[in-house]
């Protein structure tokens, strides 16, 4: 067998690893810090000059660092455990009278179970990485190493998407330019709109750009029977509703009745809830960075859908400042192919039987929307290892900040119809993004999504999935 010039080295959990190398502290700067937590070979891979055959011959390899749980679905842990179940290669467990805070003592007693314990965490990791990439080579993305499921999500959305809808491709869908600038050396994208007036208005879409609806209502322990709702796929269905922008067209206003609940529609507001609102769909940001506040009064950047929702929950709303985007007539919906094909492939391969493959394609779906939204606010920043300091997030090829607002304004809105539907005996225990924890009953709230905005999201729901 010929000597290998480009390996993966293949790891759960990288910075473990890596921090245990006597060099660690010069290694690190030829690598990547992804997501704060693991490191890995995004820019360029690690150029080994010094690796030697039997013989002592000298080689140069080049080594792609993987990790594997980068790649791993967004469970509690990202768990070896997890990974091996979906392989069908169950991670060994420890004899009873051993623990993970004393390997030491097992390598001691048991060397023969603890060797056979080790390799087995090493080979999960391998075959899934590995796994990883078959599933790729099947998407005719070959010889792709994917370092993140967000990058494999934005790689396998362009595929389906570039010569689709029309041949038109995702850039002229969004009225992108894109060009190529050099930075440390590596080669980066510069994304500008074509239309200069997108350009302007851009950081009204910024601001109006929000997290989920995060909120709870009760602490400590509550007697009766709670169920959690959620939306179906909410940011992948929200993310349907998006179509072609006319940014030619762009209105800048401030007439509440040119902000509906289908449009696309951004605006500084102030507004006045009647005292009696148990919940209120409108929120100002938290000084100190943790979240939404939900307040009868204030002040704040909005989107549409909100601002519809308010006015039919009996706000005072006044327009400060807003824009309006029009849909191009007849225009693509430039997200909608890739939740149905999502659910196509998922449908393809049922979870019970193909645990991997209905997994693997479920979380190309649920990454579509971070990527994006990813890079939009000044204030994501993130450690480079490279340089030793910190430095504002790139957007992905994706990025869109009016898609990412107007995506999340809808999630809001949809379930902040729900709770303001739901009879006052009925009691909620918090909301989180899509979902609601409550002692409502399912004839309660289905009478709950009864409302204009649920009945909205449901049909895009129909769209992506024909029921």
């Amino acid at each position: 067998m010929p000597w290998p010039r480009n390996v993966v080295l293949a790891s759960h959990y990288t910075t473990a690893e890596m921090s245990v190398i006597s060099d660690f502290s010069i290694q690190k700067k030829r690598m990547d810090l992804i997501q704060g937590s693991s490191y890995a070979s995004v820019l360029a891979p690690l150029e080994l000059k010094s690796c030697y055959d039997e013989s002592r011959h000298r080689h140069t390899v080049f080594a792609t660092l993987l990790d594997s749980m980068l790649l791993a679905p967004p469970d509690e842990t990202r768990s070896l455990d997890k990974l091996g179940s979906l392989l069908g290669l169950e991670k060994l467990t420890l004899p009873s009278e051993h623990s993970k805070s004393q390997m030491l003592r097992f390598l001691e007693e048991k060397p023969q179970l603890f060797g056979k314990y080790a390799i087995r965490d090493a080979e999960i990791t391998a075959r899934y990485i590995r796994r990883i990439q078959r599933e790729c080579g099947d998407l005719n993305l070959f010889n792709y190493l994917p370092v993140t499921i967000g990058g494999l999500a934005t790689k396998v959305f362009l595929r389906t998407f570039d010569g689709g809808p029309d041949n038109r491709t995702y850039d002229s869908v969004m009225g992108i330019n894109q060009r190529r600038v050099q930075q440390r050396g590596f080669g980066n994208r510069a994304r500008t709109y074509q239309n200069e007036r997108a350009n302007y208005h851009e950081d009204v879409a910024i601001k109006c750009y929000h997290g989920g609806r995060n909120e709870c209502f009760l602490f400590g322990y509550h007697d009766g029977i709670w169920t959690d709702y959620d939306l179906e796929g909410a940011y992948s269905t929200a993310l349907a509703a998006y179509i072609e922008p006319d940014f030619s067209n762009i209105q800048r206003t401030e007439n509440l009745d040119d902000f509906h609940l289908d449009q696309m529609g951004f605006a500084l507001a102030t507004w006045k809830f009647p005292k009696d609102t148990r919940f209120p769909c409108l929120f100002q940001r938290d000084k100190d960075g943790h979240g939404l506040i939900y307040v009868l009064e204030g002040e704040g950047y909005l989107t549409s859908p909100e601002i519809a929702l308010a006015r039919r929950l009996g706000a005072e709303i006044t327009i400060r400042d807003g824009i309006v985007v029009p849909f191009v007539k007849d225009g693509i919906r430039p997200f909608l192919h890739i939740s149905r094909w999502v659910k196509e492939q998922r449908d393809k391969y049922p979870k019970h039987t193909h645990a991997f493959e209905n997994a693997f394609y479920k979380l190309i779906g649920n990454n579509v929307y971070g990527k994006v939204a990813q890079g939009l606010k000044n204030t994501s920043r993130v450690f480079d290892s490279r340089s030793g300091s910190t430095k504002q997030l790139e957007r992905s090829r994706i990025s869109d900040a009016y898609a990412a607002a107007f995506t999340t304004g809808i999630v809001r809105a949809t379930t902040s119809e729900i709770l303001s539907k739901l009879p006052d005996d009925v009691v909620v225990g918090n909301s989180i993004t899509d979902g609601v924890c409550t002692t409502a009953t399912e004839e309660q709230m289905k009478a709950a999504t009864t409302g204009p905005q649920c009945q909205f999201f449901s049909q895009l729901r129909e769209m992506i999935c024909g029921d």
